[in-house]
């Protein structure tokens, strides 16, 4: 079955046929109601950010998000959290599933553990700047790049030459990020990119000066390993996740306060990434040990 983007009456015709072909098991990645309609299913959790911040979608998409969840720790066989935090924060507002919800981490795409490249300073019609400071994630307001374009705006009256580069695709209520932009008079600094391709994401990282990931609520934080990997120190809210993610290695901000935030940045400037350090994140965010933990899920007792 096909579909250009998967819907209520779709989920059901697809369960419909899943319980027809007697399939022992469904992983499911993101669609709760996959758990609702075919019980034996896995349902991967992301984060529970829309019932945290309801405020940071539509009023529609929230009820949706809440009711949906709702009606599958029901019935769902499983779930699997991609952090030790989501697996608590879910059991923690549904303790019925705490013995049928399990922690499997995530991983590193596979551009993560090529060879560190030189760089490039273009990409598309886009020239990157010599200097500049990374952040990669969809536009949206859980991201917090209002307050992090405030933190740089501080940081370059000492950094002038330093630019901000933010690679992501336009997610929602974007609108504010780009007025910020212009009220602060920072459309010479702020660049832009839009989606950017695979391919060209690790140059990006390894050209930056460091990354910052100051959202106000994440369920792990993938573009915080993502940085350490290439060698970069990175800028984190100080958020229970980014701290399970990034352990030590990560400078802590008050993601509130655009000043500890430039904080932050001064101190991510002069902060080094050890090659011992860099492995050490390669080898603990692996896809393989993700499947394994998986993989053991399938005969846990619930």
């Amino acid at each position: 079955m096909k579909a250009d983007r998967p819907n209520f009456s779709w989920i059901y015709k697809a369960a419909r046929e899943l319980k027809k072909e007697k399939i022992d098991l469904l992983i499911s990645p993101s669609l709760f109601m996959f758990g609702v309609f075919f019980k034996p299913t896995i349902q991967i959790i992301h984060d529970l950010a829309p019932i945290h911040y309801p405020n940071f979608w539509s009023k529609k998409a929230g009820l949706m998000y809440k009711y949906q969840l709702a009606l599958c720790t029901r019935r769902v066989h499983k779930f699997a959290a991609i952090s030790e935090f989501t697996k608590k924060d879910l059991i923690k507002l549904h303790t019925t599933v705490k013995n049928k919800t399990f922690s499997i981490g995530c991983g590193l795409h596979e551009w993560a553990y090529s060879e560190l490249s030189k760089g490039h300073n273009t990409y598309g019609k886009i020239i990157l700047p010599e200097e500049y400071i990374l952040s990669v994630s969809t536009l949206q307001p859980r991201k917090n790049y209002i307050n992090m374009i405030r933190g740089f705006s501080l940081f370059i009256k000492d950094n002038p030459n330093c630019k901000y580069v933010i690679v992501g695709k336009k997610g929602w209520y974007y609108e504010d990020i780009f007025t910020e932009v212009e009220k602060l008079h920072l459309e010479d600094k702020v660049i832009f990119t839009d989606y950017v391709d695979e391919e060209d994401i690790a140059s990006i990282y390894d050209s930056a000066k460091f990354v910052m990931y100051c959202s106000i609520w994440e369920g792990f934080g993938l573009p915080a390993i993502e940085a350490l990997s290439r060698g970069k120190s990175v800028v984190l809210s100080n958020l229970e996740v980014l701290k399970e993610a990034a352990g030590d290695l990560g400078i802590y901000v008050d993601p509130f306060d655009p000043a500890d935030i430039c904080d932050g940045m001064y101190k991510a400037a002069e902060k080094h990434i050890s090659e011992s350090e860099i492995s050490q994140i390669k080898d603990e965010y692996r896809w393989d040990r993700v499947a394994e933990r998986l993989v053991k899920m399938y005969d846990m007792p619930v």
